[in-house]
């Protein structure tokens, strides 16, 4: 929710801490620039997000200045009640290069990540969303890429909201588990091996999103997950469209399926709810 009189995002009304992107010869290595080598800067601006976010406090504001962020050393943990914001026009102008084999993002606490782009190189999921309590953290207008595994991972009692976010994996765009609730909020999911994979006892949420171009199944549905398709549309997978197997469950309203293998699938006791 904005301010009408300053159109800033209610609820983070502490310090402002912005973060300098590497210079264009650390980002062309993807090598952290050396902290000696930095110079002389206000207190609120830091050279990498790491440090920002250790300086941070529950209600303060990350800014991520236009330009190639290196975050590569470390995972970024999101333990507190943060607004992370890139403050380009639009989200690839603020790019965060990430290449390991851990994730970029670990989010255990209610936060706001929004408007940046996260290119993940490596075998591991560029973002991890979980915890025991039911945190609702929002992820918005973000651009993420994993080359070599999932985007998303959900789990625990997690309940992220995506909003208009754009998510192209080499393996799952998302993936959750345990008793995790995701909605998303006209998201685009392509590529990768599938758009989405729901079990455990999860529930996935989709309004006005997009999955396509999977190399298999579009969605999939496990265990006693469930699946809550609205006004979207899933097109161009090699594979059906939604597979629901064990005792999943899948509802799906006003959806369009197109040059898929397949609408969709039902396994052992799954059961599926569609009105068009």
């Amino acid at each position: 929710m904005h301010s009408a009189a300053t159109g800033t995002i209610i609820g983070f009304d502490g310090q402002v801490l912005q973060v300098q992107p590497a210079e264009p010869a650390a980002a062309w290595t993807g090598q952290q620039p050396q902290q000696q080598q930095r110079q002389a800067a206000p207190s609120s601006t830091y050279s990498s997000i790491a440090e920002a976010l250790a300086a941070a406090a529950d209600g303060d504001t990350v800014q991520l200045l236009p330009g190639t962020h290196i975050i590569s050393q470390v995972c970024l943990d999101v333990d507190k009640r943060v607004l992370i914001e890139g403050l380009g026009s639009q989200p690839q102008q603020v790019l965060l290069d990430h290449r390991a084999n851990h994730p970029a993002f670990n989010i255990t606490r209610c936060c706001i990540l929004c408007n940046f782009a996260v290119d993940m190189v490596g075998f591991c999921e560029a973002l991890a969303v979980s915890s025991a309590s039911c945190i609702k953290p929002i992820l918005r207008q973000l651009h993420i890429s994993c080359s070599g595994d999932d985007c998303v991972s959900v789990g625990g009692c997690a309940q992220p909201l995506l909003q208009q976010c754009t998510i192209q994996a080499r393996r799952c765009g998302i993936k959750q588990h345990a008793s995790s609730s995701t909605t998303l909020w006209n998201c685009t999911i392509s590529g990768g091996t599938h758009g989405l994979v729901v079990c455990g006892s999860s529930q996935a949420f989709l309004e006005g999103c997009k999955v396509e171009d999977c190399g298999q199944d579009g969605i999939v549905v496990l265990q006693q997950a469930g699946l809550h398709l609205t006004h979207s549309s899933v097109r161009s997978c090699k594979g059906p469209a939604v597979d629901v197997a064990d005792a999943g469950t899948a509802s799906l309203k006003h959806v369009d399926i197109e040059d898929c293998c397949g609408g969709v699938w039902l396994w052992q006791r799954a059961n599926c709810e569609a009105v068009s």
